[in-house]
């Protein structure tokens, strides 16, 4: 016996909330940047969704291909490194992207022993379409321009 095109709909959407539930619990990633690291990724206007730190050494912008709608934003971390000068980071939720990374709202605090740290505010996806406000958190980034790293804390 076959579900129909009604209760397939219905285990599917069914199967994409269980999953999107347990997001915000989702461990986040740092990696070298891959295609979600490239320029075109960064959403207009520029000045609102990027934002320089430490004298402008540090950048950071939204990436936001699109796809999936749901959840496809991450962050960019330019910092100091040996390769045309910079090295770039991507910054992620592990299995899905954000709703929503708050460029304006990020805060910066420098101590000399460890680093630049970022606190990033983000928001997750809601089960059941558009942001969960509730999920909204802040994801700290530490950022050594000495090893040209990015760590998340």
């Amino acid at each position: 016996m076959g579900c129909t095109p009604m209760r397939g709909r219905a285990a599917a959407i069914a199967g994409l909330a269980l999953m999107l539930a347990s997001a915000p619990g989702l461990a986040q990633t740092v990696g070298a940047c891959d295609w979600r690291g490239q320029a075109a990724m960064i959403p207009e206007p520029w000045e609102e969704n990027s934002r320089t730190f430490a004298n402008g050494a540090v950048r950071i912008a939204l990436s936001d291909p699109g796809e999936p709608p749901c959840c496809s934003a991450s962050l960019i971390v330019l910092v100091p490194g040996e390769i045309y000068g910079r090295s770039c980071f991507i910054v992620r939720d592990e299995e899905i992207g954000w709703w929503d990374v708050d460029i304006a709202g990020v805060t910066a605090q420098y101590d000399p022993a460890r680093g630049l740290l970022l606190s990033v505010p983000v928001v997750s996806p809601h089960p059941l379409g558009g942001a969960d406000r509730e999920s909204a958190r802040v994801i700290a980034l530490r950022v050594n321009q000495a090893e040209g790293s990015v760590t998340l804390e």
